[in-house]
C-alpha cells in the first residue's frame, strides 16, 4: 500500500517538475518548444526513477531490469541511428534559433541611407 502512495506521489511530483522547468526556461526567453522539451525530458527522467524505487518497494529485484533496460536501450540506439541523428539536428536548430529580446534594438528602427 505505501509502495502505490509513494507511485501517486511520486507522479504528481513529476508532473510540477517538469512544469516548473518549463515555466523557469520560459522565464529566461528560452524558446518554447525547446522549454517544453526539456520540461518533458526531466518528467521522464523523474518517471523512470520512480518506477525503479517503486518497483523495489514492491519486492521486485531490480538488477536485472536496470540491466535489461541498458541491453534494449543500446539496441534501441543501433537501430535508429537515422531518426535519432535528425532528432538531434532538430534539437540543434531549436538551440540555434535567435533569442528575441523585450528590449527593442535602435538598430532594427532606423532606416538605412
Amino acid at each position: 500500500m505505501g509502495a502505490l502512495v509513494f507511485l501517486f506521489i511520486g507522479l504528481k511530483a513529476a508532473g510540477w517538475a517538469g512544469r516548473k522547468v518549463v515555466d523557469i526556461t520560459t522565464g529566461k526567453n528560452v524558446d518554447p518548444s525547446l522549454a517544453r522539451l526539456i520540461g518533458s525530458i526531466v518528467k521522464l527522467i523523474v518517471v523512470a526513477i520512480l518506477v525503479v524505487i517503486t518497483l523495489g518497494n514492491f519486492g521486485i529485484s531490480i538488477a536485472p531490469l536496470i540491466a535489461l533496460a541498458g541491453a534494449a536501450a543500446f539496441c534501441a540506439t543501433l537501430a535508429i541511428q537515422g531518426p535519432l541523428s535528425n532528432f538531434g539536428a532538430g534539437f540543434a536548430i531549436l538551440l540555434g534559433r535567435p533569442i528575441v529580446s523585450a528590449i527593442p534594438s535602435p538598430l532594427v528602427n532606423q532606416r538605412c541611407g
